[in-house]
């Protein structure tokens, strides 16, 4: 179990990666391109997810916001949470290199579609970070699947 300090620990991990981008120099559409994972797709019910995996450890699942793929992660606070987890980024159905049927999508679906994607790869229980929209999807999978979730960060 993830205790409370540690999840102050992950929130200023990633304030920190925010606030020291562009302090260090860093170009994050050059260091993007450098990425040390490589994209694989893995079928979930009626579509198939582009993610990536970083790191080693308990588990991190990361949930984009709408309209944003899995790409748009700070690098910094990736390869930093990586350092000390399992970091499981994807795109969300109908975004990035993710299929979708036509039609409207829910937050419901992405929370299906999250955890089938946890399924398939393995992942009984993870600790859940949604931004934007994915806050919304991370709640609703605690709602949904309270047996697949450690712990949650809705940003």
């Amino acid at each position: 179990m993830i205790s409370t300090s540690r999840i102050s620990n992950l929130i200023l991990l990633f304030m920190l990666s925010l606030a020291t981008q562009n302090c260090i120099g860093m170009d994050y559409r050059e260091e993007k391109e450098h990425s040390t994972a490589e994209a694989e797709r893995i079928p979930v019910g009626d579509i198939n997810i582009s993610y990536k995996v970083l790191g080693q450890g308990d588990p991190i699942v990361l949930i984009m916001g709408s309209g944003s793929t899995m790409d748009m992660w700070d690098p910094l606070f990736l390869e930093n949470l990586s350092s000390k987890y399992r970091v499981i980024v994807f795109d969300n159905r109908g975004m990035g290199n993710a299929t979708a049927p036509p039609g409207n999508f829910s937050i419901a679906e992405f929370a299906n579609d999250t955890a089938g994607l946890m399924g398939a790869l393995g992942i009984e229980k993870a600790h859940i970070m949604g931004w934007s929209m994915g806050s919304f999807v991370a709640q609703e999978l605690a709602i949904r699947y309270p047996e697949r979730v450690n712990h949650f960060i809705c940003r």
